[in-house]
């Protein structure tokens, strides 16, 4: 990339320390989730929480910004 930024969240470092909001667990849906987009701080914002939701993230997900994510699933 020339410009802009890449943020990802996920199991590969520290696991357990992203919380799923709705179990007050370690989120464990998603192996990862990246986001790609001009500014370093709100495509790492946007990956940790849509790690932390898991694939019902891309619900609230703004579509129409500058943002785009990408999600690595767990094999069943």
């Amino acid at each position: 990339m020339t410009a802009g930024a890449v943020g990802t969240s996920g199991v590969s470092g520290r696991r357990g320390h992203v919380v799923d909001p709705h179990t007050g667990e370690p989120a464990d849906q998603l192996v990862s989730a990246t986001v790609i987009g001009p500014d370093l701080a709100v495509a790492d914002a946007y990956a940790t929480a849509l790690y932390a939701a898991g694939p019902t993230g891309l619900v609230w997900f703004r579509n129409g910004s500058d943002y785009r994510a990408l999600f690595a699933h767990r094999r069943p």
